[in-house]
């Protein structure tokens, strides 16, 4: 399983202020095929029987796969996170189970906060969150996050709370401490 403190160290008067995990939606499709793979060969099950030890193979080739494929896209989407703390937005990129990247942003540089859906990012409740900040450094996109709304105004919350601008916006997502 993942744990954040493998990834990154607090610093010093840093607090996690928020842990959000990409939607279970994005992850679909791999369990879809999954699925197949482990119910195709049912469907030949006395087929494959029949034909001996090479179909008995076959079936558990079939079933491992699936439950590779399974395994994996549980693995990354449990490792694929976006962190906010008081000072800073550290998002955690799973490409696979040996390639990881760490992007992390510090809430005073981040000039623009916007998210956008698409109709089908709709339909799943998900969406991507765009953290623009300045320089000539390019803005962080994280994808397939629930819930973007609360989310973005979360960060403009805690980015107007670091600069001593707090408005009274009332939204976001509820605080809870870990």
């Amino acid at each position: 399983m993942f744990s954040i403190r493998d990834v990154i160290q607090l610093q010093p008067n840093e607090k996690i202020e928020l842990f959000v995990r990409r939607s279970v939606s994005a992850m679909l499709g791999q369990l879809v095929l999954a699925g197949v793979l482990i119910a195709l060969p049912f469907f030949f099950l006395f087929s494959l029987l029949r034909s001996g030890s090479i179909g008995a193979i076959i079936l558990c080739l079939f079933l491992a796969a699936g439950i590779l494929v399974a395994l994996r896209a549980f693995l990354i989407w449990d490792s694929q996170v976006l962190l906010l703390t008081n000072r800073r937005a550290v998002f955690v990129e799973q490409k696979n189970p040996w390639h990881r990247i760490v992007h992390e942003v510090a809430l005073v540089d981040v000039q623009n906060v916007s998210f956008s859906k698409t109709w089908i990012d709709g339909l799943f409740g998900r969406g991507t969150i765009r953290l623009s900040s300045g320089g000539s450094v390019s803005a962080l996109e994280i994808p397939d996050l629930p819930r973007v709304k609360p989310l973005a105004e979360t960060i403009t919350i805690l980015k107007q709370d670091l600069n001593g601008v707090r408005t009274t916006m009332d939204g976001g997502f509820r605080m809870k401490p870990l």
